[in-house]
């Protein structure tokens, strides 16, 4: 039986220098007597790939690869854009760990050690991870006791700051907590998938900043879904069938920055399932950021338009065997102490 036709897997891709991404061609028909390809790259100082389809980056740029078959000469092409590490932007750090937080450094057995597990006085290993307040780069996390505190992680022990002690933190059930503007805050939920966001208030009444009235599509939101915040501002999944993400407009009309469903538009080119809409964004720094899987922590950087986004780190290449509990995004800025945040940035098309 002769060859019809070959396809490729993804037809689009992008990868770090250094990194690399798996190909995967289909020859048809699926009995046909002699399926055998070869690979080929049009500009191997900027991809190669491997005879059984791995392409490696070697320089930032764009190549053509190239799958064909032995029978017929039968083409399919994936166009593969290197970038330097980090998507290119070098406007994020990737910390993760819970407990032990790790900077992520593309490749093996290079990670930075930020924090041990000790340096958490209150708690080794927090329930809720941590949070990162994107206006200071400082770590936040929530004792273990019952009711429990919050603090601010100093390296070394016995020294770590409380921020709201447990009695500063009215009673309630809570869906999530986040760093918005420099503030504590948490979600509550009233069992109807309408949200109200509190900013924590010491020795006062925690304060409303977010209502359900102030969710413009209250309605198809889900107590799951996971609120996040991004340069002051707040943000949330809209699912009425497809999918959308919107800026909060608190007294205006909510923005609609991105499409995440149907696929065929969306602008999360890659894992576009429940796992994107249930918690698995992070942004800081004008980006954001995704996991592909409930269980991959191979992690993306959306750009908006489809098949572009950018695969900034795989599972199996660049954590070096740790496993990644919880990942939140820094500021490279903020590293060091007394440095100045970054003040104006380019996020979904709008400048702050």
């Amino acid at each position: 039986m002769a060859v019809d036709t070959v396809s490729v897997l993804p037809t689009i891709a992008s990868i770090e220098v250094g990194g690399t991404r798996q190909l995967t061609a289909t020859v048809t028909p699926s009995n046909a007597t002699n399926k055998a390809v070869t690979w080929s790259t049009s500009t191997p100082l900027v991809a190669t790939v491997s005879s059984s389809g791995l392409v490696n980056g070697v320089s930032a740029g764009t190549a053509n690869i190239t799958v064909t078959t032995d029978d017929g000469n039968k083409t399919a092409v994936c166009v593969v854009t290197v970038t330097t590490s980090g998507g290119g932007s070098g406007n994020v750090i990737l910390w993760y760990g819970k407990g032990n937080i790790y900077e992520a450094v593309p490749g093996d057995n290079n990670d930075v050690k930020k924090y041990d597990s000790t340096d958490f006085d209150n708690n080794h290993f927090p329930t809720n991870a941590f949070l990162i307040d994107s206006t200071t780069g400082e770590f936040w996390y929530e004792s273990n006791t019952s009711p429990a505190a919050w603090y601010k992680v100093v390296a070394g022990a016995s020294n770590d700051v409380e921020l709201f002690s447990a009695s500063d933190i009215d009673a309630c059930t809570k869906t999530q907590w986040l760093v918005l503007n420099n503030h504590l805050c948490y979600v509550t939920n009233d069992g109807s998938g309408h949200p109200t966001v509190y900013q924590v208030i010491s020795k006062a009444a925690d304060s409303v900043l977010y209502g359900p009235g102030d969710f413009d599509n209250n309605a198809a939101l889900n107590g799951g879904m996971q609120l996040y915040s991004v340069d002051g501002n707040l943000y949330y999944v809209f699912w009425p069938g497809d999918g959308y993400i919107y800026k909060m407009i608190k007294g205006g009309t909510d923005q609609q920055v991105y499409t995440i469903y149907p696929l065929e538009s969306s602008d999360v080119d890659t894992g576009a399932s429940a796992s994107t809409y249930y918690g698995n964004l992070r942004a800081v720094s004008g980006e954001l950021w995704h996991n592909e899987s409930y269980t991959g922590v191979d992690l993306w950087r959306i750009v908006k338009g489809t098949l572009n986004d950018i695969q900034v780190f795989t599972q199996t290449a660049d954590f070096d065997g740790q496993i990644v509990d919880h990942w939140e995004l820094g500021n490279p800025v903020l590293k060091k102490a007394n440095e100045t945040p970054l003040t104006a940035v380019a996020l979904f098309g709008e400048v702050k």
